[in-house]
């Protein structure tokens, strides 16, 4: 059985301003660079892509502020 948000993905990220971002080898290689023992390789490229954009991600996961990404929850 499918998740009910998925055949709506496309409005939900449309509808609230969010955009869907492509992993790019700038920040794959970024993530690698970061500071400290982070032990997610996705949450890792999350806050490499979110320091180059300056944007913050919505989380409550305290890993994402010791990488020095702005959290908002």
């Amino acid at each position: 059985m499918q998740p009910a948000i998925l055949p709506d993905f496309g409005y939900v990220v449309e509808a609230n301003g969010f955009r869907v971002l492509d992993v790019d080898v700038t920040s794959a290689v970024r993530a690698e660079t970061l500071p400290g023992p982070h032990r997610d390789p996705f949450d890792g490229l999350i806050a490499a892509q979110a320091i180059a954009l300056g944007a913050a991600v919505v989380t409550n996961h305290a890993a994402f502020t010791e990488l020095g990404v702005d959290v908002f929850w």
